[in-house]
């Protein structure tokens, strides 16, 4: 398929052929939070282990991170999805989300598995998208790491703001539409959107992305605004905090 709009709606739009099970694990945060992990049934095997990183709004039940996990068993490998806080269908305890650019959950999702679970055989991560953004940043934060073996980062949107004009241009824009509709909809579970002191048409009303980082994701997590962050995009170390998802 040689139009890349049929690249990312075909696998999106067509079920897995075989069905995958998975055993979830609650793990808790320092600071009293959760994030989810879902490991395919064959965890407690000695296997080479393949840790995934989703996209925005994305979740195990995304066809990518299904496809990747039933390959990883098929070809020898055991896998596990970190979900990203409020994306595994679960209503997280804090206002705090996640971002391109927020590392910490990764970060003691790995030195968890590293004294938890005690693994012996290779470990590999695979990122997608903005879960790339978030590996690649990891990365260079942990550039003397020897617990990971192999690193992958698929689809990344390295210019963030170059993607987010994109996305808000042509047929992009219904891209933008079903992602906006997600993170709108989990604002507006249990009235959440309260905590931001905005309505619920306020909420409803917001068309792009620039206005959901800036009204939204920014007030989250300390920064001025949407922009707060561009300049330092060339950095590896400091990807801005936006939040997209596929680049086109």
């Amino acid at each position: 398929m040689k139009n890349r709009h049929l690249q990312t709606l075909f696998p999106a739009l067509s079920p897995c052929q075989k069905k995958l099970f998975l055993k979830r694990e609650t793990i808790y945060l320092p600071d009293q939070d959760f994030i989810e992990v879902d490991w395919t049934v064959n965890k407690q095997e000695d296997k080479p282990l393949v840790i995934l990183l989703h996209g925005l709004e994305g979740s195990s039940n995304s066809s990518y991170i299904r496809r990747t996990m039933q390959k990883a068993i098929d070809s020898g490998f055991r896998a596990v999805c970190m979900h990203f806080r409020g994306c595994s269908g679960v209503q997280n305890k804090m206002r705090r989300v996640y971002h391109a650019g927020e590392t910490e959950d990764l970060n003691f999702f790995i030195n968890y598995l590293k004294q938890k679970e005690k693994i012996k055989s290779q470990v590999f991560i695979v990122g997608f998208s903005l879960g790339g953004n978030v590996l690649l940043k990891w990365l260079s934060e942990n550039n003397e790491n020897n617990f990971i073996s192999s690193a992958v980062a698929v689809s990344v949107p390295f210019e963030l703001e170059n993607s987010a004009q994109k996305m808000n241009n042509g047929f992009s824009r219904i891209y933008q539409w079903w992602l906006l509709k997600s993170l709108k909809n989990n604002l507006l579970k249990n009235d959440r959107y309260k905590d931001f002191n905005l309505t619920k048409n306020e909420i409803v009303a917001i068309k792009n992305f620039w206005e959901f980082d800036d009204k939204i994701t920014a007030r989250i997590h300390g920064f001025k605004g949407a922009q707060d962050n561009i300049y330092l995009l060339s950095n590896i170390k400091h990807l801005s905090f936006i939040l997209w998802t596929i680049h086109l």
